[in-house]
């Protein structure tokens, strides 16, 4: 969890959100709800990629202590810079936080605003998949709406695709370099809607693949280059003194 969901108006809605991660199960990590969503946008549009670059090292090495065996991320599909420089800091972690034997956390990710009828109809090779039985699926739905601040999003989500596209569970295996590539003249969703905000005067300005997300992105896999240097230096050592 990147941001605290705070969005355009700021309000934050991590309560709401660690409710959820904490009826999982599941524990919070070291960067949980560490910015707001402005503060991504701000950095994006300004090309701070330093603070970026700080939080895939601090993640990579928290992957690396834990012996972590698979990680789960967003999918970036152009629908919100946000999740996309979520896949390219992730990826750029697991990339980094190979141990010595060269072996990196399998990396999956799932569709977060996409077609999911290839998931539905087990349409999706070598990818793990479950299909949620009644009371399973009961309970997710319980847990879509308790989050009352994301209401109207669900609802959206259901009247789209319906009930069924939600029973399945489907997380796809990923190389943590694999990329959206943007054909010329092709946009992501967010440029559109950030010029729709910025038409009705409610953005200053527009979030660019190419001016800000693209750079960005090199500038986590400069770092993870550098980072995984000295790990393979060290292993040809040892293949040549065996």
């Amino acid at each position: 969890m990147l941001t605290d969901g705070s969005g355009q108006l700021g309000v934050p809605r991590l309560a709401a959100t660690t409710r959820v991660v904490e009826g999982a199960g599941a524990r919070r990590g070291p960067i949980y709800g560490r910015f707001s969503d402005g503060d991504v946008y701000r950095a994006l549009l300004s090309g701070d990629a330093g603070t970026f670059v700080g939080v895939a090292a601090e993640l990579a090495g928290w992957l690396a202590r834990h012996a972590v065996a698979y990680v789960v991320t967003d999918s970036a599909e152009g629908y919100n810079p946000t999740h996309d420089l979520c896949r390219a800091l992730v990826g750029a972690a697991v990339e980094t936080a190979r141990g010595p034997a060269g072996r990196a956390p399998a990396l999956y990710e799932y569709v977060v605003a996409g077609d999911q009828r290839s998931c539905a109809g087990n349409g999706c090779s070598a990818a793990l998949r479950w299909r949620l039985d009644d009371p399973a699926l009961a309970r997710k739905r319980r847990a879509a709406g308790r989050y009352a601040e994301l209401a109207a999003e669900v609802r959206r989500a259901v009247e789209r695709s319906g009930v069924e596209d939600y029973r399945v569970e489907c997380l796809h295996p990923v190389q943590p370099r694999a990329a959206r590539a943007w054909a010329p003249g092709e946009a992501p969703e967010y440029e559109r809607h950030g010029e729709a905000r910025v038409a009705s005067a409610k953005y200053a300005r527009v979030i660019r693949h190419r001016e800000h997300v693209g750079p960005l992105v090199a500038a986590l896999w400069a770092r993870a280059d550098a980072d995984s240097a000295p790990v393979a230096a060290a292993g040809l050592c040892r293949r040549s003194g065996s």
